[in-house]
Formats: structure tokens, sequence, C-alpha cells
């Protein structure tokens, strides 16, 4: 569990046995919403570390503050920040889940640590009933040569962190 301002969140990444039904996953994740308790399942191949969360839930919550956000929910912003995209779609096509995902990140966050703790367990409860979630992972996934392409910069994880977290701030300047 950590925290950003308001902002407590809490996440997990696995590996699926099976080809995920991604419509039914989403499905799930949109039965969630509406509470304080904000759910985002996405596809974390090409996420670095903990800190562009930090980073993009920093982002999204300024971008409400300030009236910039570009979706009308929080979960969808903080997709689109983390991202690094302005269009939805566009945030959505990179990090979005498909039903070939060998990989898929739960993530939950609210302003109140035990309601986040105890949906996000709930929640991993009732996907793993419909998902066979295999053995928890840490990021990065990639190995650093394939970050380092991606990213377009040097083999370094320090240097590929950085260049994942500039990408994350541009889309509040473009």
């Amino acid at each position: 569990m950590n925290k950003l301002g308001g902002f407590k969140y809490n996440y997990s990444v696995f590996s699926v046995s099976q080809s995920i039904n991604s419509d039914e996953v989403i499905k799930l994740i949109r039965n969630q919403k509406g509470g304080v308790v904000h759910f985002q399942v996405l596809n974390p191949t090409f996420l670095v570390s903990d800190k562009q969360i930090v980073s993009a839930l920093f982002h999204t919550e300024r971008a409400f503050q300030n009236n910039k956000n570009i979706a009308r929910d929080f979960s969808t912003e903080f997709l689109v920040r983390l991202a690094g995209k302005r269009q939805i779609s566009n945030a959505i096509d990179f990090l979005g889940i498909k039903d070939s995902n060998t990989d898929i990140m739960f993530i939950a966050f609210g302003k109140q640590k035990k309601q986040v703790e105890q949906e996000f367990s709930s929640f991993l409860d009732i996907i793993s009933e419909i998902i066979e979630i295999k053995k928890q992972k840490q990021l990065p996934l990639l190995e650093l040569k394939d970050l380092a392409l991606h990213y377009q910069c040097e083999k370094n994880l320090e240097v590929i962190e950085k260049k994942a977290l500039e990408i994350i701030a541009t889309v509040e300047i473009l």
C-alpha cells in the first residue's frame, strides 16, 4: 500500500495461465466503479517501476484539480497519464488489456487506505474466479535492452525510468 497526496494505491502484476476474456475483465472493472475506490486493469509490459504509478496518480489528481483532465472519470484519466498519451484510444491501445496478454496488472486507488485494501482484496478474489492468475510479478517485466529500445534511450534502469516519467509529464504540456 502506497500513498500520494490524498491517494493511496495498491496493485499486483500477475501471469495468467490461459488466454483471458478481456471484455469480461473490463466489465468486472466497470462494475467496481462508482465507489470511492477507483480500479484499472492494464498491460504492464512497458511499465518500469512504481514511480510511474505515483507520477501518473499525481498528474491525474492535478489535472482534475485544475480542470485540465482529458477523460471524464479518474480511472481513465489515470490510464491516459500512465500511457503518456493525450488520446484515450491511444492509451487503451498501448496499455489496455487484450485477450492475448500473458501478464496483467490490477490497480486500485482512493482516498482511504482501509477501503482501498479491502476493495482491492475483494476484487482479486472475484477476478481469480474467472481467471487463473499465477505468481505475482515485479516491475519491470521486460529486459533492459527491450525497455531501452522502446523508450529510445540507453540500457540503464535509471535512465529508462527517467524517460518514462518524462513521457507521463509531457501529457500535461502537449
